[in-house]
């Protein structure tokens, strides 16, 4: 019989521990003496099943003795070496203090990040917990090539992550676009493994980050719908993989333990086990009401959180202050804006979003956001002459990716006044939105401004906005896809030939498009788009 090649059964391992294959790693490490089954039981906290598996798989470089077994000599080294723990697999510290080598790089890092919103229930947690979360999740999980998501960052975890765990894949999805940005080039100055994705979680989780995480990390607003939203997201980015966690901020103040309550009772309806509740773990400036602390929760996912998850309907209102929050009322009158659309005939408009008169346009389709969101990924959002786009007060956010991704003849959108500012000629983002709408009329209520915009042909005679246009109207479709096949488009209308592997070339020498082939066009960050639309014509130009 062929002995099997211990780097095969190495891979076969990790694939079948994930995150836990750190536990074997000190399991094997600890074969080089005399142990019995049960006594590795005892030492590693491991099942008897659990260890019996990877004996078996192991078995061919073991040697035994009666009820004992360990490393065959002539094999030891070897398996040592390539199961060697990593370099902080030692006892995971209490506290951290305030002379720890590690703070002072992260602290300048922190020095510049963006002001807190309160409207998004923005507290800081403290240099000293940052660190505290890498250093937990370094010593307790196998981190080498992990896929790590930060579900909502205004902590920056992400920082403490990536520069402890540099093996790691970390990624970030936020909705505040200055705080994405703000990442992004503080991970770029200092060379740390973070990619940004924008999204409004109330809405969607990005389609591309759908089951790919090994491990989810989230501190959430600390309204009952506030956790178990960021929860269902959390459950949708896991892996189908067993030993897939969730880590979860959470906290609430001593004398309203029906809080506390209300939260935990949406763990359960999301069928997630409690592994561990680590108590005052995370320290913030700020947040008195609970102590100016949180637990950490590690959760683990059953077979049926997901489709728990998916049977939940998701809220606007899930923050504890501002506009958004459970109590919020945001009452809008529409009439006066709407007049600049007033010929639209009923029978060819779809209206979306919230707060529409039902005495306008009586007869028109109405579509819910996060449902019309859902039909653009898909390319089956309802077929339109007139859309009209009701965006305020939650998800202004989503004013450049609702109009990238959608098909109708004549755009009404209402937002609040600063984030239309993007349309105007002049602004970073203008090309994208100029290859394919021209601005027709405008109509201001206080803080908010109507925007009629009509589509416009697909331009012919320049390069960076055919292309531009191209992605536009496959927004559907991943990026490379679309970016590689609008490439071509372009030089086939120039009677010209571009290969796939040309294109696919040019498309990845661009930081852009090597790093988000394939992801989604409107779940890039602003900054990333107005990224994208720099790189497109230098890449033009070295071709021809």
């Amino acid at each position: 019989m062929n002995t099997p090649d211990i780097e095969n059964i190495y891979q076969e391992l990790q694939q079948i521990w994930g995150l836990d294959f750190a536990r074997i790693r000190r399991l094997v490490a600890d074969l080089d003496e005399w142990q019995t089954h049960d006594g590795l039981v005892d030492k590693h906290a491991l099942s008897h099943r659990g260890i019996g598996q990877v004996l078996h798989l192991i078995e061919p470089w073991l040697e035994k003795q009666e009820e004992h077994l360990r490393l065959a000599p002539a094999h030891c080294d070897d398996l040592q070496t390539l199961f060697a723990p990593g370099p902080l697999a030692a006892q995971f510290p209490a506290d951290i203090t305030p002379d720890h080598p590690a703070l002072t790089p992260l602290r300048t890092a922190l020095a510049d990040r963006p002001h807190p919103d309160r409207h998004l229930d923005h507290v800081a947690a403290t240099p000293e917990t940052l660190l505290k979360r890498a250093l937990f999740v370094a010593t307790t999980y196998e981190t080498a090539q992990a896929q790590v998501l930060c579900l909502g960052d205004h902590d920056l975890t992400s920082f403490a992550l990536a520069a402890t765990c540099p093996e790691m894949h970390v990624t970030v999805v936020d909705v505040d676009e200055q705080l994405l940005a703000f990442i992004d080039k503080t991970a770029r100055e200092r060379d740390w493994n973070i990619k940004t994705y924008f999204a409004d979680l109330r809405l969607e989780l990005p389609a591309s980050l759908e089951t790919h995480f090994d491990l989810v990390f989230t501190d959430p607003p600390y309204s009952p719908a506030g956790v178990k939203l960021f929860l269902q997201r959390s459950i949708a980015a896991l892996s189908d993989h067993p030993f897939s966690r969730i880590l979860l901020a959470y906290g609430f103040g001593e004398q309203h333990p029906g809080l506390g309550y209300k939260v935990q009772t949406a763990l359960h309806e999301l069928r997630l086990v409690y592994e561990a509740i680590l108590p005052h773990f995370n320290h913030y400036h700020g947040a008195r009401a609970i102590g100016a602390q949180s637990a950490l929760y590690v959760l683990r996912p059953t077979r049926r959180s997901r489709p728990a998850a998916e049977r939940i309907a998701a809220t606007a209102n899930i923050y504890t202050h501002g506009r958004n929050s459970e109590e919020a009322e945001n009452p809008l009158s529409l009439e006066g804006p709407v007049k600049i659309a007033q010929d639209w005939q009923e029978n060819e408009t779809t209206l979306v979003g919230e707060s529409w008169p039902k005495d306008i346009w009586p007869k028109a389709k109405r579509v819910d956001l996060a449902d019309y969101l859902a039909a653009c990924r898909t390319g089956d959002q309802p077929r339109t002459r007139n859309l009209a786009l009701q965006l305020h007060p939650h998800f202004d956010t989503y004013l450049i990716r609702l109009l990238l991704s959608a098909q109708a003849e004549s755009i009404l959108v209402t937002v609040h006044h600063k984030q239309a500012k993007v349309l105007y000629n002049g602004a970073p983002l203008h090309p994208i939105i100029a290859c394919k709408y021209r601005l027709v009329d405008k109509a201001t209520q206080q803080q908010l401004v109507s925007i009629l915009l009509q589509k416009i042909p697909t331009p012919r005679d320049h390069g960076p906005a055919f292309l531009l246009r191209y992605l536009a109207d496959h927004a559907k479709a991943r990026l490379g896809n679309a970016w590689r096949e609008g490439l071509i488009a372009w030089y086939k209308s120039k009677d010209s030939v571009l290969t796939k592997n040309q294109a696919r070339d040019l498309i990845c020498q661009g930081a852009i498009g090597s790093a988000y082939g394939q992801s989604y066009l409107t779940e890039l960050p602003l900054h990333l788009l107005s990224e994208l639309v720099g790189e497109i014509e230098p890449g033009l130009k070295e071709v021809l």
